[in-house]
C-alpha cells in the first residue's frame, strides 16, 4: 500500500503560501518608496521570496525522501526489481552453482530464524504454537 506524503489539501496550502509571500513582497517593495523603513523593508523583500522557495524546497525534499524510503522497504523493494527490469528474451536454466547457493541461503535462513526463536524464548517473548518449538 502507497502512501501520499503531500495530499492534495497540502499542495493547495503550499501554493496558497507562496502566494500570500509573493504578496507580502510586493506589499514591501511598494512600501520601499516611503520614507519610513526603507532599508527594513527591502530586506523583507529578499525575504519573502526567500520564505516562498524554502517552503517548495522543503516539500519537495520531503516527498524524495518518502520515496526512497517506500524504496527502501523489503516489500517494495522486489516490487520495484520487478518493475523497473525490462524481461529478458531468453532465460537460461539454472546453473548448479545457482541452485547449490539458493540451498545454503536456505540453510543460513532457518539457522537465523532459529537463533531468533531460540532468543525469543529465552527472553519469555515466544509467542509461537507448542508446533513451532521442536528444536
Amino acid at each position: 500500500m502507497t502512501t501520499r506524503f503531500i495530499s492534495k489539501r497540502a499542495v493547495l496550502l503550499l501554493v496558497l503560501t507562496a502566494v500570500v509571500c509573493a504578496v507580502l513582497g510586493a506589499w514591501h517593495w511598494s512600501r520601499t518608496e516611503s520614507a519610513l523603513g526603507i532599508d527594513q523593508n527591502i530586506g523583507y523583500v529578499l525575504l519573502w521570496p526567500l520564505f516562498a522557495g524554502f517552503l517548495i524546497f522543503a516539500a519537495v525534499r520531503a516527498r524524495r525522501l518518502e520515496r526512497e524510503s517506500m524504496l527502501a522497504r523489503d516489500e517494495n523493494r522486489w516490487a520495484a526489481a520487478t518493475v523497473h527490469q525490462p524481461p529478458l528474451p531468453w532465460s537460461r536454466p539454472p546453473s548448479a552453482d545457482d541452485i547449490e547457493l539458493a540451498a545454503y541461503n536456505r540453510y543460513l535462513a532457518d539457522l537465523n530464524a532459529r537463533e531468533l526463536r531460540h532468543k525469543l524464548r529465552a527472553a519469555g517473548l515466544d509467542i509461537s504454537t507448542d508446533v513451532d518449538r521442536a528444536p
